[in-house]
């Protein structure tokens, strides 16, 4: 009886791995699509954990390093400094080859998935049919992203240069801008293709950040989604009514306190942001929880900018997975899906407790992200929004009406510290401080 065995490339699995301990500079590249989950070989498997593990506590990856940090288990389980000798016989100093090579393996891993949905869809179609359609969005999902892989046209370095040149001269068709001048200073705006994390800790208004940045972006002919997983859209709609109003007051809105004047501008609000915010130019879904489903809606719609609102409330694909593994993978779809549909993501996060520990006043770090290794190392951008009213009300030295805009890490452009002037009851943020001001008088 011939045993069927599932689609991997054990030839590619190692030449990634081997490629890596050449030159560990390719980590970030190749980790887009190689980790633990999309890895078939269980020795593979535990090599690369040894990696990471030593790539997220910033030591050297090398034979050498690999070597040390083999225990008695695993050298009597999964592998030995003998079996780390063979990964250097495929690997390359190629960054474009292993890149290749990693996106076999990841391409070998949607062919075992889009088997096991086969299955699923054959067991669920005769034993549960109610459940056909959350299976059939997982396995659309798959097939999107195995129809992705499919090899394109060739590399042609003449047609590319062209590319290349034509966007040189006008690079609004790459960038764009969020519409604040002073964050745009610094960060240039963002890159199609690219990720942007915006992280703060809970009432530091980084929800309302991203929001005015959904209206600057529509106001400027972009096409975005919004995805909702800890609000309801009527209670975002609610903030945008007060945001593209600039009279009303969301506490008042909250609790129902309108007298007929406020009404009477709710009325001329809604017209107007239903015709800025059309259903060719702007989508809200509150429904969305898994990444299949995300996937799935934003191949459909396809817009220029997709804000997720807040990443670590998406439910993973393999709950068995550590939550690192599961935000990991997370990020990393939402990175391919912004290359394949050259958009640019913006991923709302929450941090980590660390920030709590170092005091009342601490600034949020890139370390203070939860999960932060994959986020800082896959994003662009890492923006966070510190709210100082906040945190020392009436002892705040800023005061109630500026918050900031810290651009923690920016790629292509320069790490600062925005001064934003901030009417949280308004919604509203505002470019500067001494903009804000001049909506007083």
């Amino acid at each position: 009886m011939t045993i069927a065995i599932p689609p991997n490339s054990p030839d590619a699995e190692m030449a990634v791995i081997g490629s890596v301990m050449q030159t560990p500079a390719f980590y970030g590249d190749v980790s887009l699509y190689v980790n633990e989950t999309t890895l078939y070989d269980q020795t593979n498997k535990h090599v690369w954990q040894i990696i990471r593990n030593l790539m997220e506590n910033g030591k050297t990856v090398d034979f050498v390093t690999l070597s040390s940090a083999l225990t008695k288990e695993d050298k009597e389980k999964y592998v030995t400094a003998y079996t780390l000798s063979l990964y250097s016989d495929n690997a390359t100093s190629s960054v474009d080859r292993v890149t290749i090579y990693a996106k076999e393996v990841y391409e070998k891993y949607l062919m075992r998935l889009a088997i096991k949905h086969a299955g699923d869809l054959t067991r669920t179609a005769y034993n549960n049919p109610s459940n056909l359609y959350s299976v059939l969005n997982s396995a659309n999902a798959t097939i999107n992203e195995l129809i992705a892989m499919l090899p394109s046209h060739p590399f042609d370095m003449g047609d590319e240069l062209d590319k290349t040149i034509i966007t040189l001269g006008n690079e609004e068709s790459n960038l764009i801008p969020v519409g604040f001048d002073s964050v745009d200073a610094l960060a240039g705006g963002m890159t199609r293709g690219e990720v942007t994390v915006i992280g703060g800790r809970p009432g530091h208004g980084k929800t309302t950040f991203s929001l005015n940045i959904a209206s600057n972006l529509v106001s400027s002919g972009y096409k975005v989604l919004m995805i909702n997983r800890e609000m309801t859209n009527m209670e975002m709609l609610k903030k945008l009514i007060v945001l593209e109003s600039g009279a009303l007051s969301y506490g008042r809105m909250r609790r129902g306190d309108l007298s007929d004047l406020n009404r009477e501008e709710i009325n001329r609000v809604r017209d107007s942001v239903q015709k800025k915010f059309n259903s060719e130019r702007f989508m809200m879904c509150d429904n969305i929880f898994d990444m299949a489903s995300a996937v799935n809606v934003i191949n459909r719609f396809k817009p220029d900018v997709i804000i997720d609102d807040y990443i670590q409330l998406i439910r993973p694909d393999n709950p068995s997975d550590q939550r690192r593994f599961q935000i990991e993978n997370i990020v990393h779809q939402y990175k391919r899906l912004a290359k394949s549909i050259n958009c640019s993501a913006i991923l709302v996060s929450q941090l980590s407790r660390a920030l709590e520990a170092r005091g009342q006043g601490a600034r949020p770090i890139l370390s203070d992200l939860a999960e932060s290794g994959t986020i800082e190392q896959v994003a662009e951008n890492v923006w966070f929004t510190y709210y100082d009213y906040k945190v020392f009300m009436g002892h705040s030295k800023s005061g109630q009406n500026e918050i900031e805009v810290i651009c923690a890490k920016v790629r292509y452009g320069t790490s600062g510290v925005s001064h934003c002037g901030y009417d949280g009851d308004r919604v509203k943020f505002y470019d500067s401080i001494d903009s804000y001001r001049s909506t007083l008088f």
